[in-house]
């Protein structure tokens, strides 16, 4: 797996317009450890922990937790997104290169999925196609505009409710 270069993704060189806000919002709602004290708080948390195994690793962690609290909660940016479908094509991406779901081992490369460890056995080292290669080659799908687009309407969500704060129980 390779780590993304300064300028390939806008919100890792803070090119984005929205950049320095998600910044201040992180810094504001988010601990140094452990889950946030508000759904906004966690939705950015998760959605930036997405980002950060992305970008440092070629998703070659799995962050399925991540991705099944964004999906419960997705009514909540999606509006905010200008393509409102863009997340549930990054999640059904993300699911099939990470879960394994509609895709065969061998063009995977993982086994089961071990719920004790929260990880995936390797079966094919020398033949395995990363995730980030995969959900790009394989499934047509880049996922870098799309963490972007999805990162801009978590940003405005953020925005529009930080009066609102809903504690998490």
């Amino acid at each position: 797996m390779k780590a993304k270069f300064i300028n390939e993704s806008s919100y890792w060189d803070n090119s984005s317009p929205y950049a320095a806000e998600q910044e201040d919002f992180f810094n504001e709602l988010v601990p140094a450890s452990g889950a946030a004290d508000t759904l906004q708080g966690e939705i950015l948390r998760n959605i930036s922990r997405i980002q950060y195994d992305y970008l440092n690793n070629g998703f070659g962690n799995n962050k399925g937790k991540e991705t099944r609290f964004l999906d419960n909660h997705s009514k909540l940016f999606k509006q905010y997104m200008k393509d409102p479908n863009v997340w549930d094509q990054f999640a059904e991406a993300y699911r099939m290169v990470n879960y394994g779901e509609g895709v065969e081992d061998s063009e995977s490369g993982y086994e089961e999925y071990d719920e004790d460890t929260g990880e995936y056995e390797w079966i094919d080292e020398e033949n395995f196609t990363p995730a980030e290669e995969y959900m790009k080659n394989v499934l047509d799908f880049d996922p870098d505009p799309a963490l972007d687009a999805i990162m801009d309407g978590i940003v405005k969500y953020v925005r529009m409710t930080k009066d609102k704060l809903i504690p998490l129980t």
